[in-house]
């Protein structure tokens, strides 16, 4: 699922970011692309659900708060949702998908800010991130585990995420050492324990 770009106006706070923002490399200028998180296409809206809170979004996405500057080769990967960054999780960076063998993000820790760029817009980033989740349970890696809302929600009832933490089974129970367990458990340990931004800023 891709989209038509226009070409952006590079922002001028963003002109001089000599590193990509996802594997912290210096870039040269031919190795580096300055890539819109949202186009402006997607979003004519400017109102958002996202979790169940309404988020508004800049009016006009042509900032610099809607721009990272990334290794050319990683532009196709992050506009076709192989990969996103996970705001609530401290800017993670999340990789779904592999579709090349020369792409492999899946260690690159979080997102790497220069002083002299502008902090991209949260919700910008939260957007595309929900592109990536809906892009990879619609179509998942061969051979990945997957779950229905269903399972995911059963599970959650199971263990008592709905009637708060207090009930919550023992964290040596058995149930947190399943796939879908684990990942319930980090989510989980994110909302109760909220740290700082792991951001780098440089």
């Amino acid at each position: 699922m891709t989209f038509p770009r226009g070409i952006p106006t590079v922002p001028s706070s963003i002109r001089g970011s000599a590193f990509c923002n996802i594997t912290g490399v210096p870039l040269s200028d031919e190795d580096r692309s300055v890539v819109p998180i949202l186009q402006n296409r997607i979003e004519e809206t400017r109102l958002v659900i996202f979790l169940g809170r309404y988020e508004r979004l800049p009016p006009d996405l042509d900032t610099s708060q809607n721009y990272l500057t990334m290794a050319s080769f990683l532009q196709p990967h992050f506009d076709q949702y192989s990969f996103g960054i996970d705001v609530d999780d401290d800017y993670r960076i999340v990789q779904f998908s592999r579709p090349s063998p020369d792409f492999d993000v899946s260690n690159a820790g979080v997102l790497k800010i220069p002083e002299s760029q502008a902090m991209p817009y949260d919700n910008c980033l939260r957007l595309h991130f929900q592109f990536c989740i809906r892009m990879y349970l619609a179509s998942p890696p061969p051979g990945t585990q997957t779950y229905s809302m269903g399972d995911v929600e059963d599970l959650q009832e199971a263990v008592g995420v709905y009637d708060g933490d207090e009930s919550l089974p023992e964290m040596s129970d058995p149930v947190w050492n399943s796939t879908l367990g684990g990942e319930v458990l980090r989510s989980i340990m994110a909302r109760r324990f909220p740290t700082q931004s792991r951001i780098q800023v440089f």
